[in-house]
């Protein structure tokens, strides 16, 4: 379940959103984050200097798309109705290589990391054992 996105415009410095995230998780009681590989170490860094566990996805950005079409297409998720949400999950572009394997990502200069958190965190909620609620 995700009743919400925080997205940052372009920050001027790295370090602004070195310590907004980590800080904003830290209100919403979160111990453990998982993320892409993106920008290497400096974001498990920062997460771990306030005592934040930050895990890499074991999916490529690309394997969570490929993970979200099954659950979305069949109606199993409803996504917020977020426009950088609907915007950039609508633009993505599917490719095969020669080798047959597809691959779905962004368009040159465009953006997907709005659709990237929420693929990743549909395929956490998927992939975990569904819970016993008496």
């Amino acid at each position: 379940m995700s009743d919400g996105y925080s997205t940052w415009r372009k920050a001027n410095t790295t370090v602004g959103l070195q310590s907004s995230t980590p800080t904003e998780a830290i209100q919403s009681g979160v111990g453990r984050v998982t993320g892409d590989k993106y920008a290497a170490s400096w974001v498990v860094e920062a997460f771990r200097k306030v005592g934040i566990e930050c895990v890499q996805a074991e999916k490529t950005r690309s394997g969570l798309y490929l993970e979200l079409l099954g659950p979305l297409n069949s109606g199993q998720v409803d996504l917020l109705d977020h426009p950088r949400l609907v915007a950039q999950l609508c633009t993505l572009e599917r490719r095969t290589s020669r080798a047959g394997r597809d691959s779905i990502n962004h368009a040159p200069n465009a953006h997907d990391d709005v659709a990237n958190a929420a693929a990743g965190a549909l395929y956490l909620a998927f992939a975990r054992p569904p819970l016993d609620i008496w």
